[in-house]
């Protein structure tokens, strides 16, 4: 209201200054006395018509004007003062400043005006007195410079002066007061707004700390119900069950798809030994096995029977031993029940053992082995279980089931003391269900073992001991982490502690002994991650710390600055490994202290003189198993699972793959391109490298385009002998995925989750691969990246994912790193991977649909010519709209000066109508009955300025009265009352049918619509509507509809030579699927043409250039969430293909000529879509999302200077 009554001064100054159009006639008289006596009555006419307009007794005298406007502006100069309003004063002022500057000019053309009488007398002297006026019109006008150029853009509009000055007349003292009322009222809401928004920003930043807090908290939770579950797993009870019992129970199964299985059981008989299910584990039919595989393990008859199915058949093998009953009452005495499967065939091995703590087990009878069948490396070999779903049982519910897989029985009757399954020891009190009563009983005695296995994980032991000034630790490990915590112990009141850590494959001691006595001592040596035994010890003496690692040669010693001592409490805790997750670290805040990540074994830890600490009964414990295992004097993992988060690699030692050999590994991963396994003779292990035969040996096993491909042979340059393998399916979908390859004489086979099978012939029976190589798993150093990889491997691209589960010969295979970037023992992508229902949700929130609640931001209107709204009303809650009588209101913005913005017709003719239109930039209604159409254009104002305008229409009888925003009302009598539909009204236009068949006064609306009302009733523009959009305005951020696009001319076009890349742009999609941009041409698009499109929401970029040979397919598997803005970039050259998705960059190596980039670079560029032709021939959706920072051949390219759109809005992005 404010800027209104702005316009309103300006204009009663505009029409203050028409006086000054007398100053025009200076000119002509100047230029006309330039030609003598002609020149001279041509002043002399100018002139008196000149002061024909600056006479006061003339009728059309300007002065008098003036006079009248500077008398107005005066009354409302007299007004605003009284508003006290700072803005109204500075307007006024400035009003003040042009009057009187109007007064100058007005005292200037009456001067003038003599003169000019005076030329007319005294022709003979003409010339001086031309000068002298030509001279007086240049100062006049340089002086009013800026008055006469308002004075020319008002002139322009001459036909609305009148209208203007009216609606300057309506204003009086009382309409201003009302006005700065309103604008007062309206700063103190918006102040209140502000206030709220305020309140919420600091309560959404409250709800974010809280949320962080819920975070750390659901963290610890996770850990702590991880480690009770591990507590649960350590209790020593067997499962005891009658033939009264019926007792059922199930537990997750911990096999994962392998050519190789192990079931070991400690078992005793009921009495009389009955029949028993011991165990079954079953894969019904899914993606991975066209039939039910199965194994079970059954006692019938006093034998022990195996029953198997891996997609070859049923088969079973019976072991002749006899099964006697056992007396309740020895616990050490058990049937050791083992089975080996490898391939299709089966081992079985019992015995009746004895075991007590301590000692290893004794045969109480002679074991009886057998082995049924041939591994059969030709035929089904994978077992194909799904991790985390697929269960074992010990009995079973169902017995029709039991029948069906040819059992004696479907119970459990004995006692069952121990269940391992591929060397993973299953809880037989952590189970998934249970049916029947399933007693506890007295377990066999713990095996006696040395040293615990951490995954960075912690023990937390108590034992008390006294602090003093010479103290002594001692701690025997091995590890394969350059980093985490050894042992801790101190007190978070006194801020004291003592640490041992792995810094960087270094050992490191950290302390502080109070009074600011903080040492740390570190080895010379950074080579203690070797998975090697390493001693340690330390020592303090004449407050001297001593650190001193395997022998002299590695002793450090540190001064402490004084002789204080630790300051820790009697009963003091110790940890090893690391420390629990909810354990407080701010006290020690300070330090350097590695927390967490230690993966290896402490054999024992020792302090002063006190007794090593007690490992085996930990007050708290997690990822912490006993025993270790060691190979070649080297710590051999037990885990089956290496994990990479993030680039990096595993170096371990060759394997040799002979003319009658296997090897299998599994992966997981959503990586299109990766690699999986590497090993060649060209890169050989440390101890070899002085090996004087050459291998020339190899093979590959990676990915490419998702498609797994096995590459080997026994000479890579030498295309002869270097077969290779592709899947036709794609493999990188986040599931895990067995891989088997043998080689049986000639022949290779490759088994792919025993489903996919490739094959192969290679005449050459020379052994590849040796011991002395090294294998590479998941990546390579930066360092090592193999010269011919193009030859070898199809692409040099690390792994992100999990390889897991290796078996050499069918047999488990160790991986002893000699060097890695890896998680070893456990995947980060478990948890995200590993549920099939976790992979199959979809991880990206959806848009929130603003136009869900059209009042809040409004709808957008023109993003096709068919946009519209239906609104169709009903009559069993009220009655329809009655044409006679009804109430229309909205809101409405937009740029445009023509448009509908609301139909209310007879639609099967369109003779009756009610139109509510733009035309001009006034609002028009226009209504038609029997008689000719009634139109009432509403002046008071134009609206297509962008800003917000309430219209209130409303019909009574023959009576119609419109308004605008708080603008004078408009009456318009004798308007008829057609008879249209009355159950139907269109908004923004109409139905495309409609636009065809009639003759309609304008296209549709092309802007924004609000709070659409008819009769108080709020109505949905959304719930019937085509091509509408949320509203919004964002300067910059381009919206591209479903079917849109936005073409651009060549990237030559924009730079010859870009300094940066070919092409960058920022999307953010709301579809799973569609084009982000494309360089094609409609004429030759089949054989030439660059996309980048989005499938799945992982990316795809597509370049074929059919001349000149190129065809290149890449995904990047990145999920495209709705919710985020993604950057993608493409840089092109003739040795490589750069891509860059956010902080992904992928490289695709190329060999083409600089002419065919220049092909590339000369195709027009399309951003969003493609025309519908190409489109449909190319299966290339339109992307419905937003789309900003366009970069072409490194210049930045609005969205203004398109050459074509087709629904496209390019600024009106409405996800932001």
């Amino acid at each position: 209201e404010a800027r209104r009554l702005k316009n309103s001064f300006y204009e009663t100054e505009a029409l203050s200054k028409n006086a000054l159009t007398a100053s025009k006639a200076y000119t002509e008289i100047a230029e006309a006395l330039r030609n003598a006596s002609k020149a001279t009555s041509k002043a002399k006419t100018d002139a008196e018509d000149a002061y024909g307009y600056a006479d006061p007794n003339s009728d059309k005298s300007l002065v008098n004007k003036a006079t009248s406007a500077i008398e107005k502006s005066k009354d409302l100069e007299e007004a605003a003062k009284t508003t006290n309003n700072k803005d109204n004063e500075e307007s006024l002022n400035r009003i003040q400043t042009n009057l009187d500057n109007v007064k100058l000019v007005e005292a200037d053309i009456e001067k003038n005006i003599s003169w000019i009488k005076d030329v007319h007398l005294l022709l003979d002297d003409h010339h001086d007195r031309i000068n002298t006026v030509h001279n007086t019109v240049v100062q006049a006008q340089t002086t009013l410079a800026d008055v006469q150029k308002r004075a020319e853009n008002f002139a322009k509009d001459v036909e609305d002066l009148q209208k203007r000055a009216e609606a300057v007349g309506n204003f009086n003292e009382q309409t201003i007061r009302d006005e700065i009322e309103n604008v007062t009222k309206s700063a103190a809401q918006i102040s209140d707004s502000l206030k709220q928004l305020d309140d919420v920003r600091n309560r959404a930043e409250k709800h974010d700390e809280d949320m962080t807090e819920i975070r750390k908290d659901l963290s610890v939770l996770k850990e702590k119900i991880k480690e009770a579950r591990e507590m649960a797993a350590k209790v020593k009870i067997a499962v005891k069950s009658e033939a009264k019992d019926r007792c059922v129970r199930e537990y997750i199964s911990p096999a994962h798809p392998s050519p190789s299985n192990t079931i070991s059981l400690k078992y005793q008989p009921a009495l009389d030994v009955p029949d028993s299910l011991l165990f079954l584990t079953m894969i019904e039919k899914t993606r991975g096995t066209l039939a039910r595989e199965f194994i079970a393990i059954e006692l019938k008859e006093r034998r022990i029977i195996v029953h198997w199915n891996i997609g070859s058949g049923n088969r079973k093998a019976t072991n002749s031993h006899n099964i006697g009953h056992i007396a309740a009452s020895n616990r050490y005495t058990w049937y050791h029940i083992d089975v080996k499967r490898n391939g299709n065939s089966m081992k079985i091995s019992v015995a009746q053992k004895d075991t007590r703590s301590g000692e290893s087990a004794k045969n109480m009878d002679r074991p009886t082995e057998i082995t049924v069948g041939e591994p059969d490396a030709t035929n089904d070999v994978i077992l194909n279980t799904e991790p985390g779903k697929t269960r074992i049982s010990i009995g079973h519910s169902s017995p029709t089931l039991a029948s069906e897989l040819g059992l004696a029985t479907h119970q459990f009757n004995g006692v069952l003391n121990e269940l391992t399954v591929d060397g993973q020891n299953v809880p037989l009190w952590v189970f998934a269900s249970q049916n029947g009563n399933c007693d506890g009983s007295a377990g066999g005695p713990k095996p006696f073992v040395r040293g615990h296995m951490f995954r960075d994980g912690f023990a937390q032991i108590l034992m008390p001991m006294t602090e003093r000034r010479d103290t002594s630790i001692s701690i025997d490990f091995s590890a394969y982490s350059p980093n985490g915590l050894l042992y801790f112990r101190g007190s978070q009141e006194t801020h004291d502690f003592i640490a041992i850590q792995l810094h960087n494959g270094g050992v490191e001691l950290v302390a502080n002994f109070g009074q600011d006595s903080k040492v740390v001592a570190s080895s010379t040596k950074t080579s203690y991650a070797d998975g090697r035994d390493h001693k340690i010890t330390t020592h303090r003496r004449n407050n001297t710390i001593h650190l001193r690692v395997d022998s002299e040669d590695d002793h450090v010693s540190v001064a402490v600055p004084n002789d204080s001592t630790l300051d820790i409490n009697y009963d003091v805790t110790h940890f090893v490994g690391g420390v629990p997750p909810d354990f407080d670290k701010a006290p020690f805040s300070d330090s350097e202290i590695q927390w967490n990540g230690f993966f290896g074994c402490v054999q024992s830890v020792k302090l002063n003189q006190n007794p090593e600490l007690d490992l085996d009964n930990p007050m708290r414990s997690q990822r912490k198993e006993p025993g270790c295992e060691s190979r070649n004097n080297r710590l051999m993992p037990t885990d089956r699972v290496i994990g990479f988060s993030k680039a990096g690699y595993l170096i371990s030692s060759g394997i040799e793959l002979s003319s009658d050999s296997s090897v299998s590994f599994n992966f997981r991963t959503r990586n299109s391109n990766a690699v999986l396994m590497y090993q060649s003779g060209r890169f050989r292990r440390r101890e070899r490298r002085q090996d004087e035969e050459t291998d020339k040996t190899f093979f590959a096993f990676y990915l490419f385009n998702g498609r797994l491909i096995v590459h080997l042979g026994t000479d890579s340059l030498d295309r002869t002998k270097r077969p290779s393998l592709t899947s036709t399916n794609s493999y990188n979908d986040g599931r895990i995925h067995s891989v088997f390859i043998a080689r049986v004489g000639p022949k290779i086979e490759v088994r792919v989750d025993d489903r996919e099978v490739l094959r192969t012939e290679f005449s050459d029976l020379t052994t590849i691969g040796s011991s002395g190589a090294q294998l590479f798993l998941g990546g390579f150093p930066e360092k090592i990246i193999p010269k011919n990889k193009n030859q070898d491997m199809g692409t040099s691209e690390p792994l992100i994912g999990c390889l897991s589960d290796f078996y050499y010969n069918y047999e488990k295979m160790p991986v002893i790193p000699e060097s890695h970037q890896a998680t070893l023992g456990y995947c980060a992508y478990d948890d995200e991977l590993a549920p099939e229902s976790a992979m199959t949700q979809d991880t990206c929130s959806n848009i929130q649909d603003t136009t869900k609640s059209p009042s809040v931001s409004g709808v957008r209107y023109g993003v096709s010519s068919s946009s519209h709204s239906r609104i169709n009303f009903r009559n069993d809650t009220r009655s329809y709209p009655d044409p006679e009588n009804f109430k229309l209101t909205f809101s409405f913005r937009t740029v445009k000066k023509n448009g509908m913005l609301w139909v209310w017709a007879n639609y099967k003719f369109y003779t009756r109508y009610f139109y509510l239109n733009m035309e001009g930039g006034f609002l028009s209604l226009e209504a038609k009955g029997h008689k000719q159409p009634k139109i009432q254009r509403y002046n008071a104002k134009r609206l297509n300025d962008n800003e917000w305008h309430r219209v209130d229409l409303r019909k009574q009888g023959r009576e119609v009265r419109l308004q605008v925003d708080n603008l004078p009302p408009q009456l318009m009598k004798d308007m008829p009352s057609p008879k249209v539909m009355k159950r139907r009204m269109y908004v923004g236009g109409v139905i495309s049918r409609h636009k065809k068949n009639f003759t309609l006064p304008f296209d549709g609306f092309v802007g924004c619509i609000r709070n659409f009302e008819v009769d108080d009733q709020v109505c949905d523009l959304v719930e019937a509507s085509r091509d509408v959009i949320p509203c919004a305005d964002t300067q910059g951020v381009a919206y591209v509809h479903s079917g849109g696009y936005a073409s651009f001319g060549a990237l030559r076009e924009f730079g010859l030579n870009p300094t940066g890349t070919d092409f960058n742009i920022r999307f953010r999609s709301s579809q799973p699927n569609g084009l982000i941009l494309s360089l094609l041409s409609n004429a030759n698009h089949t054989t030439a043409r660059l996309t980048t499109h989005i499938e799945n929401r992982g990316v795809v970029f597509n370049a074929l250039l059919v001349k000149y040979g190129v065809d290149i397919s890449q995904r990047i598997d990145f999920t495209i969430c709705d919710n985020q803005w993604h950057e993608f970039s493409v840089l092109l050259g003739t040795t490589h293909f750069i891509l860059r998705l956010d902080d992904i960059r992928r490289e695709i190596p190329v060999q083409i000529p600089s002419e065919a980039i220049e092909v590339f670079r000369s195709l027009p560029v399309h951003v969003g879509g493609v025309s519908p032709h190409v489109a449909s021939i190319h299966k290339l959706n339109s992307t419905e999302g937003c789309f900003k920072d366009l970069q072409l051949s490194g210049v930045f390219v609005p969205f203004e200077k398109a050459k074509r759109t087709n629904k496209v809005v390019p600024d009106g992005c409405p996800y932001i």
